[in-house]
């Protein structure tokens, strides 16, 4: 999972989008590994959309608000329908 997270960091593009079956959250390792990646840009936005084994399932937003690396990064719930 953070080996396919990882592509999606290097890529330049303003929205970047994971979507990802887990059984467990992943959220919180891919916070971590964003504080140590060095080459972020302003105005990226990341989206994550997780399922898992059974409902319910969750999707996650985050801006970057800098360039290069970050200080802390929180993704933020989004809601989702029913």
């Amino acid at each position: 999972m953070l080996y396919d997270f990882h592509k999606l960091l290097c890529v330049k593009s303003p929205l970047k989008i994971m979507v990802y079956w887990a059984k467990r959250s992943f959220v919180s390792e891919f916070e971590k590994y964003m504080q140590h990646f060095d080459e972020h840009l302003e105005g990226e936005n990341y989206i994550l959309v997780e399922f898992a084994p059974e409902p319910p399932h969750h999707a996650y937003s985050y801006a970057v608000k800098n360039d290069g690396r970050l200080l802390a990064v929180n993704f933020s719930p989004l809601k989702l329908p029913n």
